[in-house]
């Protein structure tokens, strides 16, 4: 899953973006599925892996409303109903009717011709074959409008899930959260007015009063935007003395070494981290693209 976003940010910066959304479709409709599935039910997840594996498969899991009150579930158990939306998050998915959604448009990418009454192939066209400069500024801005919403939910998934085997540092966790909070404040503003959506700016408020109320209760002020700038690079809180950051990321350095005991939680997370570098790479990218 990892991989496949990964190399999709690598060739959307290349402009191959046939190459992006043919990359993103399977893990935000079958590999997120799976881990959803952990959550939503994990004797049912364990029934059929070890019996019918194939029932694992999100095209066993039934329609986009099926898919969205599963999603409800998932989101209930990670206590994130304030920030993330089920019937979009589907949407987004699984709906190859909506315009709003990445189905249609990674079918289109994976297949030359599509038949389908809300993606069909257009008379003297063929899918993604002919576009321009300006249809691949479209592609890029639905990208990236879109995709750290998915990734940040992905994030809240995986770190769950790696709860219930060993907590992360809860010190480190809230280091990665104020990093991956700023940089959502951050990839909010290259966001084009046309391709802003009320879940979207729902889910950016929530993280601005989660972060904010964060650095309140920490006995710091409010971050102005250099000040996310630094947070989104360091996890530094607004003025917070350096020597403090150094002693915390001293605190991870000793923890990583010692990690290998049971008895210790490590304290770099897979689950913060791969977030981290995935929203880095796409603010360096719209940096780019925006100088």
């Amino acid at each position: 899953m990892l991989h496949c976003f990964y190399e999709a940010l690598e060739t959307s910066r290349k402009a191959k973006l046939t190459i992006s959304f043919m990359l993103v479709r399977k893990p935000l409709q079958e590999s997120l599925y799976l881990l959803e599935s952990v959550i939503a039910d994990r004797s049912d997840f364990a029934e059929k892996l070890a019996f019918d594996p194939v029932n694992l498969w999100s095209q066993t899991g039934g329609g986009v409303e099926v898919h969205a009150k599963r999603i409800q579930k998932v989101i209930d158990s990670l206590g994130e109903g304030d920030r993330f939306n089920a019937e979009y998050i589907a949407q987004l998915r699984y709906d190859k009717n909506a315009r709003d959604g990445f189905d249609g448009i990674c079918n289109k990418a994976m297949h030359l011709f599509t038949n389908h009454d809300a993606i069909r192939t257009d008379p003297l066209n063929i899918n993604f074959i002919f576009s321009g400069m300006d249809a691949k500024l479209t592609q890029w801005s639905y990208l990236y409008s879109r995709l750290p919403y998915l990734l940040a939910y992905m994030y809240c998934i995986v770190e769950h899930v790696y709860a219930t085997i060993i907590p992360t540092d809860p010190v480190y966790l809230q280091d990665m959260d104020r990093r991956i909070s700023a940089l959502i404040l951050l990839w909010w503003e290259t966001i084009e007015p046309s391709y802003r959506e009320l879940h979207l700016e729902k889910f950016v408020l929530t993280t601005r009063h989660r972060l904010f109320e964060h650095c309140r209760e920490a006995g710091y002020r409010f971050p102005n935007r250099l000040d996310l700038e630094t947070m989104a690079d360091t996890g530094t809180f607004p003025d917070e003395p350096q020597a403090k950051v150094a002693e915390r990321n001293l605190r991870y350095s000793q923890a990583a070494e010692i990690s290998g005991s049971p008895l210790i939680p490590p304290a770099i997370g897979k689950g913060p981290t791969l977030l981290l570098n995935l929203l880095l790479k796409i603010r360096r990218w719209l940096g780019k693209k925006a100088a």
